[in-house]
């Protein structure tokens, strides 16, 4: 790989996917010596085009530095890329990552592995892309909500590659403020200690009844004087903007069916070696009941 001088990110946030990593690259951005990039996952070590052997890789690696182009010299950069650690993409963009950035530091958020797999089916379910019942979907071989939460296995090459350069934090402690995740973090970056900024990012569950429609113009703020549109007109947009009715409704029910023993025991062998792996002398996440 060869790469154009220019200076990597200082930090990535790997993942995990559905576990609160747009919350903290905002609220990382929001640090006054963290350079803001309009692009929160570029995935550019996940993208093959990227590093096909009879094309150039100087003009995406330039496109991709381009993202920190207005940071000064003392300006820390980076991104977040759930993808990184997606199973089927973690090897290669950890190497990918060692040869551009040997330098960085990374961090990724973990979530109790059975309640980011509910919400990651349940945003599947609540767009309509996921018809399979939870306990039946996750039963089969290779499918992505369970393995997007075996930890152990997507860190392994990020924790035998980069070492004290990866700090992993608990989601449920970085959301709720207790605990020091968000200090670490800072701590890890190399930052000065600020106040957690309030609010989170990207919360699927605010969402979930809304369609691709709904949650456009939600995003744009364009809500926010719906009490000034007369009643008639607001019942005629909830029955064209929110899902209703009994499918919509069985959908986001179907996200709390009980996980199956297998892939329960599956999760808790992951987590275990996720404890050896990083050294935890007890699990962050309660045992999940049979």
């Amino acid at each position: 790989m060869d790469l154009d001088p220019a200076p990597p990110p200082h930090f990535l946030v790997i993942g995990v996917m559905k576990a609160g990593t747009t919350s903290l690259f905002r609220w990382l951005e929001a640090h006054p010596a963290v350079a803001e990039t309009p692009l929160k996952e570029p995935n550019f070590f996940v993208d093959d085009a990227n590093f096909v052997a009879d094309r150039p890789l100087a003009g995406a690696w330039a496109a991709y530095q381009g993202l920190w182009n207005r940071a000064g010299g003392s300006v820390v950069t980076g991104e977040a890329s759930v993808r990184y650690t997606y199973p089927e993409y973690a090897q290669r963009a950890c190497d990918r990552i060692a040869v551009a950035a040997p330098e960085a530091r990374l961090v990724c958020v973990l979530r109790d592995p059975v309640e980011r797999l509910r919400s990651h089916y349940r945003y599947w379910a609540q767009r309509g892309r996921e018809q399979q019942p939870l306990a039946e979907v996750v039963s089969e071989p290779g499918n992505p909500y369970v393995g997007r939460s075996r930890y152990a296995q997507v860190l392994r090459p990020y924790h035998d590659r980069f070492g004290s350069q990866l700090l992993v934090v608990v989601f449920e402690e970085l959301v709720s403020g207790e605990g020091r995740a968000w200090e670490a973090v800072l701590e890890h970056l190399g930052l000065e200690a600020i106040p957690r900024p309030a609010g989170a990012h990207n919360v699927t569950d605010q969402e979930r009844q809304f369609t691709p429609l709904a949650r456009s113009i939600r995003r744009r703020g364009l809500l926010r004087h719906a009490d000034r549109v007369p009643a008639p007109l607001r019942r005629l947009g909830q029955r064209v903007l929110v899902r209703q009715g009994p499918e919509a409704r069985a959908r986001l029910a179907a996200a709390e069916q009980p996980i199956p023993p297998a892939v329960r025991e599956l999760l808790e062998r992951d987590t275990e070696a996720l404890m050896a792996m990083l050294g935890w002398s007890e699990s962050p996440w309660p045992r999940q009941p049979a």
